[in-house]
């Protein structure tokens, strides 16, 4: 009797354990997250980014967003980013209340910080610590709020720039099939080639009366030699789309004279590019009508577009 009583308690007790356990297992997650309304993208005008030693401001001007106060054009791609990941922001765990934010790179010296801007009107902030382990995750803090949580997606990258990755690097762009020009100069001499429109050439009617068209364009000298094609090409190509390596600080396009290259093409506007002397770094400090900012070109971009006069037409087989 004694026994069966012993198994009684024991069984009452493992039971109340259990409950006890599985009640404090799922209290964990019977808490409310803070509310954490989207942002939309259109509402977003202005960005604030801090870090510990400095901050990075970011204004719209209807679809540009500029860097302040200096007024750099920001990269769109970059900028689109951060506002995908300002419009997704949503919260999924809690996961600490513990003020520790050592383990979760929310510390002042390491954290990012994210301020949004409607106008004057703060939309959100918060602080941006490290991807969770999930990668899948990243640690957050919310403005006013010690707790940590997790947000979804990788939030901390977007964000993660200096000013100079952040500038929009483009420095020449244009419609390549508007090219109707294009000028090369330099201490080798100078050289206008322009795009003659045969395509339109009828040649004389055969004896059944069919009519042929002539070529494609081609390229011509003002005193009448073939351009090489390819090599024209390539180089329009290159320079439609032509990104830097990043800008010169604390210089002017004033403080560069005397460019060993100089390349003009005529488009829908009229676009140069100017090459100066390679640096000891095998960069070549240029400037482009197109671009407000002196800025850096590899040696091997610039042997792409910087070719001699003679280089440009096709050679004559007899010389």
């Amino acid at each position: 009797m004694k026994i069966k009583k012993e198994y009684v308690v024991l069984g009452v007790i493992i039971v109340a354990l259990a409950l006890y356990l599985f009640l404090r297992k799922t209290d964990k997650t019977h808490y409310k997250l803070p509310e954490s309304p989207l942002v939309e993208k259109s509402l977003v005008m202005r960005l604030v980014i801090s870090r510990a030693d400095s901050a990075i401001v970011l204004k719209r001007y209807d679809d540009l967003w500029k860097i302040q106060p200096q007024g750099y054009p920001a990269d769109k791609g970059m900028t689109d980013k951060m506002l995908d990941a300002i419009s997704k922001f949503t919260l999924t765990t809690l996961v600490s209340e513990s003020r520790n934010y050592a383990h979760y790179d929310l510390t002042d010296d390491k954290k990012i910080g994210v301020e949004i801007f409607g106008g004057d009107d703060l939309l959100k902030k918060f602080d941006i610590g490290k991807m969770a382990s999930t990668y899948r995750h990243t640690f957050v803090r919310l403005d006013d709020d010690h707790r940590v949580y997790q947000a979804r997606g990788d939030i901390r990258r977007p964000f993660d720039l200096e000013v100079d990755k952040l500038r929009d690097k483009s420095v020449v762009k244009f419609d390549r099939e508007t090219v109707t020009g294009i000028t090369v100069a330099s201490g080798e001499g100078s050289l206008l080639l322009n795009k003659t429109d045969a395509s339109a050439v009828v040649t004389p009617p055969e004896p059944e009366d069919t009519v042929q068209t002539g070529p494609p364009p081609q390229w011509r000298t003002e005193d009448g030699r073939a351009g090489d094609e390819k090599v024209i090409d390539r180089i329009i190509s290159t320079l439609a789309g032509l990104k830097c390596d990043g800008y010169i600080g604390g210089r002017t396009k004033d403080d560069f004279a005397d460019p060993v290259c100089i390349i003009t093409v005529e488009c829908s506007e009229r676009v140069s590019l100017s090459i100066f002397e390679k640096r000891d770094d095998n960069k070549h400090p240029a400037v482009s009508s197109q671009n407000d900012y002196p800025f850096l070109l590899p040696e091997w971009r610039v042997k792409q577009i910087m070719k001699k006069p003679e280089e440009l037409v096709v050679k004559d087989p007899g010389k």
